[in-house]
């Protein structure tokens, strides 16, 4: 004859299984929600920063700070929204070099525009037409957004450099995460 287990050993070995259950399952959890944490806090923080270097780049690149005077870049979605204006060179159809079309000061503009309903900070391209190898464009390029502003020198057009303050903020599964910088974009050309 066969022994078989008894109840004791029975109940005895459901216990330990499920103890060692609860604690695997714990740890899980808690691995998935720092995993979860640590992924955002990253997330939210290149966010930011790819925003603010895109920006000091073009800054540097460009002609000059400008008020918005072209129709399409003065009509993009609400007109109270911050917005940095940048005046480029056009680019030679033919060479891509930048270029005075007829010797004309004549420019190309690059906008950033946040919107704060959609939390959106987009870039838009406007550029003089057929004259410039640029490609008229918007790009989003950074989400999240909860504040965008802008400080001059001096009022645009004048101004030889910009203080942007970029603010981004988002959630994780139990937290929430903020992440903001400042910089000092000058134009190189002044």
């Amino acid at each position: 004859m066969k022994k078989g287990i008894s109840l004791p050993e029975l109940l005895i070995s459901i216990a330990v299984f499920g103890a060692i259950s609860i604690l695997f399952v714990s740890i899980v959890l808690t691995n998935s929600r720092i995993f979860s944490d640590q992924r955002t806090n990253i997330y939210i923080a290149s966010q930011n920063r790819l925003a603010l270097d895109e920006m000091v780049n073009q800054v540097r690149e460009a002609q000059g700070f400008a008020t918005c005077p072209v129709p399409p870049c003065t009509s993009v979605e609400n007109s109270d929204l911050q917005q940095l204006v940048l005046s480029l060179w056009p680019l030679d159809p033919i060479t891509g070099d930048p270029y005075q079309p007829g010797g004309l000061p004549v420019y190309d503009y690059m906008v950033y525009k946040w919107n704060s309903s959609t939390k959106e900070l987009t870039k838009y391209i406007y550029t003089i037409g057929a004259q410039s190898k640029r490609v008229a464009n918007q790009d989003i390029i950074a989400k999240d957004v909860t504040n965008f502003t802008l400080s001059y020198d001096v009022a645009p057009p004048t101004a030889s450099q910009v203080t942007i303050d970029l603010e981004n903020q988002t959630s994780s599964l139990r937290k929430t995460f903020n992440f903001k910088q400042t910089v000092k974009a000058v134009l190189r050309n002044k």
